[in-house]
């Protein structure tokens, strides 16, 4: 091979890159970094699949639906985040398996809680006033709770590094709300 010569303070990108591996190596194992990539491939695909499906609810439903769907759209993050408390996080950041369990736990009963009441609140509200936003709100209420259960669950088999499961988790959920979108 040539030798090419560099200038000082010049950075050997081929040695930089080699370096970076070998940090990414020991930092987590390839088993690690192909699971994250089996959930991040899920995570893309779970988000594609509704928006590909827009396009068929819009073209079979007319305005007052389309309302009503996107309505429940904007609600449904939000909703998620608030009826979940977030237990996810403390899921996933667990120190053993023991604490895991018992965040997981603590994230069901308190989501499945908030859940059950908001629902018919929201229902019950809406109907008070004949509001038109009280169908979809009270859906999108029941069904963040599901989200929120559905994030404590993948949190909870991340912790566990079952990395199909996880992906399945995120991927069978996208593939139902999108066929009842098109139905």
């Amino acid at each position: 091979g040539q030798l090419v010569q560099r200038q000082p303070g010049a950075i050997d990108m081929m040695s930089a890159t080699g370096r970076l591996k070998v940090m990414l190596t020991k930092l987590a194992p390839g088993r690690v970094w192909r699971g994250l990539g089996t959930i991040a491939g899920a995570t893309v695909l779970s988000q594609l699949l509704p928006l590909l499906a827009l396009p068929l609810v819009a073209r079979h439903f007319g305005p007052e639906v389309l309302y009503s769907y996107f309505l429940f759209l904007a609600l449904l993050l939000p909703l998620t985040i608030i009826l979940g408390l977030r237990q996810d996080m403390s899921i996933a950041s667990a120190t053993s398996t023991d604490a895991m369990e018992r965040n997981l736990h603590f994230s069901l009963a308190i989501t499945s809680v908030l859940t059950l009441v908001g629902t018919p609140t929201v229902a019950l509200l809406g109907s008070l006033w004949n509001a038109a936003w009280a169908m979809p709100a009270a859906a999108a209420v029941a069904s963040a709770g599901v989200m929120a259960v559905n994030q404590s669950v993948l949190s909870a088999v991340t912790f566990r590094r079952d990395y199909r499961v996880a992906a399945l988790a995120q991927i069978i959920p996208s593939v139902l709300a999108s066929i009842l979108q098109v139905v």
